[in-house]
């Protein structure tokens, strides 16, 4: 069968199998003046004009340069000054965040990726609502942002990047349930750090706040502070984030600012949410003063023209950076990462993929065929011509050893036992290539996918060493919380799973699903 063949048949069977696929996650917008609610972003963008894909292979001007750093990979098209300025500016963020909250020396976290954009047009494309500048989501390698140029011709603001990166670093900081007017209030007073000479200033007002609090009432304090979950209606979310940065900042820095001191409030109030009691409750027992009065003053600090933050010098970083250019063949599917939640111009970046014969366009369009019995069959050939290229990149392996996974997951249901030969090649391929993808760079998808099969073949020492290698890696993401916390109760390791499992509990304000299984886990071993 020719790759053309192929591509054709995806066209018809695409639409069950991309619709089912994780590459329609939901992706979060970085708006100008709104951080936005996660759960319409797809509903928006499809209803843009961007619902067919006319994207050709010349609209992708050269070249492409992969940079990495200390805690960021870039991927860019813009010239090597404006890109290492980027890379300055995030790194002396991270640095100046660390020094702020006394970072721990065990914690870490995962490289945060950022696709920068210097063509407008090509953006477009990937661009969503004509409002939204960027957007994050978790790719299966973890973490990515993906932000345009300019809009109306300002330069992009990095508020709303540092603003996420404020969450994994606090997850990395602590596994302590937050609620969600604090973990977003902290995120937004971090966000506005601004570097001015050698001093770093934070606790700036942050313009979209100021502009919601002028045009919206505060939330409802009680409701506020009572919140689990996030609203459905972004006008409810805009109220939501701009009540949390008052809120937030008012407690941290109401003696700078003429107000009594509350942060020994502060802390016993979050004390007391982590221990489950409801919002209101805690301030009740935690502050001196009656939520109506605390109401009052913050109304008061409000209508202040100015508001002063915290300052620290400049830290002092050595930024270690290595560049590679990236091979102009292999372009286009590294785009379709960025592009994955939009199923239209995802397949038509594996189509100008798979027309460069890049590896990873086939290995990524294997693993979605391979997924549903319906298409299963159309993936063996696309393997049968993995195997005679030449594959150099980590994820290609990963994504043929996931290929091998879903495989062997469908024959298992149709339970099967006359394929128990090629069902035993087939593990040995999905290990080969875990392996090799490992070898070349360690990620989710080949720790996961070591740490199953090491299991599955009774190899109870290298399987705890795959999931402590996973933990590692990417311990502030939910999903290897959970992943790591199951396979530590299969392994009858309680404390650690219990750890874990409770982590899940305690991000999962987007993945009650993922909660729910969690609970249920642990009510094994309570």
């Amino acid at each position: 069968m020719k790759p053309i063949q192929i591509f054709l048949a995806i066209c018809l069977f695409g639409n069950i199998v991309a619709l089912k696929s994780n590459y329609a996650e939901a992706a979060v917008p970085l708006l100008v003046n709104t951080h936005n609610d996660t759960s319409h972003f797809a509903a928006q963008f499809s209803n843009t004009s961007i619902s067919t894909v006319d994207l050709a292979f010349d609209d992708i001007k050269l070249p492409w340069t992969r940079y990495e750093t200390n805690n960021f990979i870039v991927y860019t098209d813009v010239s090597e000054k404006d890109a290492k300025a980027l890379i300055n500016e995030l790194e002396l963020f991270a640095a100046s965040l660390a020094q702020l909250v006394k970072m721990p020396a065990h914690a870490t976290l995962p490289k945060l990726k950022v696709f920068n954009f210097a063509d407008d047009k090509l953006f477009a494309h990937f661009g969503g609502p004509a409002n939204v500048q960027g957007y994050y989501f978790k790719a299966i390698d973890g973490p990515v942002i993906a932000i345009g140029p300019e809009l109306n011709g300002e330069s992009f603001d990095l508020t709303t990047i540092y603003h996420e990166y404020v969450h994994y670093f606090t997850r990395a900081v602590s596994n302590a349930k937050q609620p969600v007017w604090y973990s977003e209030g902290l995120a937004d007073f971090f966000s506005t750090l601004n570097i001015d000479g050698d001093i770093v200033r934070v606790g700036a007002t942050p313009v979209s706040r100021f502009n919601t609090l002028k045009r919206q009432d505060l939330l409802d304090l009680a409701n506020l502070f009572n919140m689990t979950e996030y609203d459905e209606s972004n006008f409810i979310n805009d109220r939501l984030y701009a009540s949390s940065w008052l809120v937030t900042h008012f407690m941290m820095l109401s003696e700078r600012n003429g107000f009594p001191n509350y942060t020994a409030s502060m802390d016993k109030m979050l004390a007391l949410q982590q221990q489950g009691i409801k919002g209101e409750e805690a301030f009740d027992k935690a502050f001196d003063i009656s939520l109506s009065e605390f109401k009052s003053q913050l109304s008061e600090y409000a209508r202040k023209r100015s508001l002063n933050g915290v300052s620290i010098s400049k830290p002092s970083i050595n930024i270690s950076i290595t560049s590679k250019e990236i091979p102009q063949q292999k372009i286009v599917t590294l785009l379709s990462i960025v592009g994955r939640y939009h199923p239209p111009l995802f397949s038509q970046l594996l189509s100008l993929g798979m027309e460069q014969n890049d590896p990873l366009a086939y290995a990524l369009i294997g693993e979605l065929l391979s997924r549903e019995t319906l298409t299963l069959e159309l993936a063996q050939p696309l393997l049968e011509l993995l195997a005679i290229m030449d594959i150099t990149q980590p994820l290609t392996h990963d994504f043929i050893g996931q290929t091998y996974i879903n495989m062997l997951d469908l024959k298992a249901k149709e339970r099967n036992t006359k394929d128990k030969q090629q069902m035993k090649k087939w593990m040995q391929l999905a290990y080969t290539h875990f392996a090799l993808g490992h070898e070349l760079a360690p990620s989710e998808l080949n720790l996961k996918g070591l740490t199953r099969l090491a299991w599955q073949q009774k190899d109870r020492e290298a399987a705890l060493l795959y999931a402590n290698a996973l933990y590692r890696l990417q311990n502030t993401d939910i999903e290897t919380n959970y992943f790591v916390g199951e396979f530590m109760l299969r392994a009858n390791n309680e404390a650690f799973a219990k750890f874990l499992l409770q982590n899940v509990i305690n991000w999962s304000d987007a993945h009650t699903s993922l909660s729910d299984k969690a609970k249920s886990l642990l009510a094994r071993i309570e």
